[in-house]
């Protein structure tokens, strides 16, 4: 586990990015990682990281995970923006999260509710021209198959959700996620320490303005 912390002086905000390596977009474990993303911190307001850090704490205006797509597998990571005050309490908690994720997945209902909320929408990928020419960009450069993006509800109808909850468990890292946090380091970088378990002095700081 890593930690990094981006030094910007008199921050009373600060912003987590917590991650690990992705994978490709044509790898078997995408659509049931996809999904699963969806119930675990997609757009909804009943995405666990929302319900969470939002809803029930009020800690951040809001809180995502998603992939990152390239070539090579890029990243996963988990984003919110608590108060200075929340942020050791904060990270801590999506630490936990995805570790439960790991370890318990997402429940039935989770499951069911993604499943359906991105299969009814996945019309919406190639609804216009414009979308269609953009998605054949995109299979050209990130050397998908022909046709990829317009399976996508296919794809995802066609996940159980045994599959999703089997893919992060082999796919989820926690104890060798990186942690970014932009914020005053003086101000917050013994709790960080103590909420990742990472010792303060392996923690590197980072001031902002560095080329």
């Amino acid at each position: 586990r890593r930690v990094e912390i981006l030094d910007k002086p008199e921050r009373t905000q600060t912003q987590v990015f917590i991650g690990q390596n992705g994978v490709r977009m044509t790898d078997p474990e995408y659509f049931p990682l996809y999904l699963g993303n969806h119930a675990f911190g997609g757009g909804s307001f009943s995405a666990k990281l929302m319900v969470e850090i939002r809803v029930k704490r009020g800690w951040s205006y809001s809180a995502y995970s998603y992939f990152r797509q390239g070539l090579q597998p890029r990243s996963w990571q988990a984003f919110y923006f608590p108060a200075t005050k929340d942020t050791p309490e904060a990270i801590a908690l999506g630490l936990q999260l995805i570790t439960d994720l790991k370890e318990n997945g997402i429940t039935k209902d989770d499951y069911e509710f993604a499943q359906a909320s991105l299969v009814n929408s996945s019309g919406f990928m190639f609804n216009t021209p414009q979308k269609r020419v953009e998605n054949i960009l995109l299979e050209r450069t990130l050397q998908l198959p022909d046709g990829f993006m317009k399976s996508y509800g296919k794809n995802l109808k066609e996940v159980s959700w045994s599959e999703v909850n089997a893919s992060f468990k082999k796919f989820l890292k926690p104890e060798a996620l990186s942690i970014l946090v932009l914020g005053t380091a003086k101000d917050i970088k013994a709790k960080v320490a103590k909420a990742t378990n990472v010792p303060e002095n392996e923690i590197l700081v980072v001031p902002f303005n560095r080329d």
